[in-house]
């Protein structure tokens, strides 16, 4: 029976004016609580989110924020916390903004001798994983802009739509069956995983050259975005393309764009307030107010 909102604020109690913790229970098989940092206007957004979704039953789509870092805090070998920072908004399973840690040595995940004794690799392959006996150049490289300068980088930027939801849905398939042969257990098939030692972790690690960073509580990751208020097809429903541009010419802000729906999903009104999420992130101690820029130019595509 799916519970209604009041059932699920009792789950969520504030530890500080700008902390709250999501208590094991809001989700089936949490294996840590949850944890998310706003301030009383991101606050709204986070709980107007939950409040839209109650009575839903809580699968699949675009689950509520809140949700989905709990979906986060039952997947197997997490440690710590399930992490949500003030730019936290709905993503595919794991929100954007959603950040947590696994214990890659835990008993049941033993490395490359468990693959060989349990038949899935041969001992020659000890000498051929990770850089050994792979070609630098196999890697995929792309340009990513950074403020006044390209930087190359050696990995898939999370932003690459397409590309990036073709290299999940083939992912989930290897992810599922690896779940289903190891006996690994999520509230969300689009929070499908696998041990990191076994053949598809291996893989996975392959893309990333892996780099385990321990940021104290925050894991290494800032807010680096405002975050979305809005999806974008609630964008498309409820913003005119005809307003965000007078307003913005106003502003004396001229936009040139090639589609009209672009506007109104890329409209001020679609995003955080950027103020609430950096000074979120000063109160909670994640980062410090240094200085503040304001762009003169924005090129995106």
């Amino acid at each position: 029976m799916p519970r209604t909102y009041e059932e699920d604020c009792a789950f969520i109690n504030r530890l500080s004016p700008v902390k709250f913790q999501v208590k094991m229970g809001f989700v089936p098989n949490m294996n840590v609580e949850g944890r998310f940092y706003v301030n009383k206007a991101l606050e709204k957004l986070m709980f107007d989110e939950l409040k839209l979704s109650a009575g839903t039953g809580g699968v699949g789509g675009f689950l509520p924020a809140v949700r989905q870092i709990a979906n986060v805090a039952a997947l197997p070998g997490i440690v710590g916390y399930s992490i949500g920072l003030p730019d936290i908004h709905s993503g595919y399973g794991f929100s954007i903004g959603n950040i947590a840690a696994f214990d890659v040595a835990n008993k049941e995940s033993m490395g490359m001798d468990w693959t060989l004794r349990e038949g899935y690799s041969w001992a020659e392959d000890k000498e051929h994983c990770e850089e050994y006996g792979r070609m630098l150049q196999a890697d995929l490289y792309i340009f990513i802009n950074k403020f006044h300068y390209i930087r190359f980088k050696h990995i898939i930027s999370k932003p690459s739509r397409g590309l990036g939801h073709q290299v999940a849905t083939d992912a989930l398939v290897q992810m599922e069956k690896a779940m289903a042969r190891d006996n690994l257990i999520v509230n969300d098939r689009q929070l499908a995983c696998a041990r990191i030692y076994s053949l598809e972790g291996n893989d996975f690690n392959e893309v990333y050259g892996i780099f385990i960073y321990s940021f104290y509580e925050f894991l290494g990751r800032k807010s680096y975005v405002k975050g979305r208020a809005l999806s974008r097809a609630k964008s498309r429903r409820n913003i005119s393309w005809n307003n965000v541009i007078n307003d913005l010419s106003e502003k004396g802000i001229s936009i040139r764009i090639a589609s009209p729906k672009l506007i109104m999903e890329e409209a001020p009104e679609s995003y955080k307030n950027v103020t609430d999420v950096v000074d979120t992130c000063d109160i909670a101690g994640i980062s410090k107010k240094a200085i503040k820029l304001r762009p003169i130019a924005v090129i995106k595509g």
